[in-house]
């Protein structure tokens, strides 16, 4: 069941949340499980043997001094692997503490059918969070002024009448700036 705005923001009136693409960072998390996680043997073997193994070869083959290709291709594919679990790990953190929020204030609030993509649960509901906190409270919306739309008289309205279809057929605006064709498209005639 979802919550009412008003409890939701009673609740976490005191919490501070980060400004953060909640979706966003679910899907990068997805793409980077997807990359670590392994389901076999050989991929996890594939996996240890970019994690370890290459960033060792690149080692043994800086202190020959051979900086081939192959060595600047491997470093780079070590380094962007490293890279990518560092960023894995800090996602990681993140959504348990999402998990932890969530929880915390009676969430989550969805469900999905499939537990691959639970993070987009939780991400919908620190946004849920966020969006609760800025939802103006009742109190405000009471004590602030209300807006002041302009008031036409009826005076300086014309008068309506019912619509009848006039004799004098209305003539188009002329694109020309010259008042002498303008009096000429008017008349019918073409100055030449």
């Amino acid at each position: 069941m979802l919550p009412e705005w008003k409890h939701l923001k009673k609740k976490t009136k005191k919490l501070k949340l980060a400004n953060e693409p909640y979706f966003q960072l679910a899907e990068e998390y997805l793409a980077l499980e997807e990359q670590f996680y392994c389901e076999g043997m050989f991929d996890s073997f594939y996996l240890w043997f970019d994690m370890l193994l290459n960033p060792l070869y690149c080692i043994f083959r800086m202190f020959m001094m051979d900086f081939s290709y192959m060595y600047v291709m491997t470093f780079v594919s070590a380094y962007q692997k490293w890279m990518n679990w560092f960023r894995f790990k800090e996602l990681e953190g993140k959504i348990e503490e999402w998990k932890k929020i969530v929880r915390s204030l009676g969430g989550p609030w969805i469900s999905t059918g499939n537990p691959e993509y639970h993070v987009f649960v939780y991400a919908e509901g620190m946004e849920r969070i966020r969006h609760s906190q800025t939802v103006p409270s009742q109190k405000t919306e009471k004590t602030s002024p209300k807006a002041v739309l302009p008031v036409q008289s009826q005076a300086s309205s014309p008068p309506k009448s019912p619509s009848v279809p006039s004799a004098v057929p209305s003539v188009p605006s002329c694109p020309s700036s010259s008042p002498q064709s303008a009096q000429a498209t008017n008349s019918g005639t073409h100055a030449g």
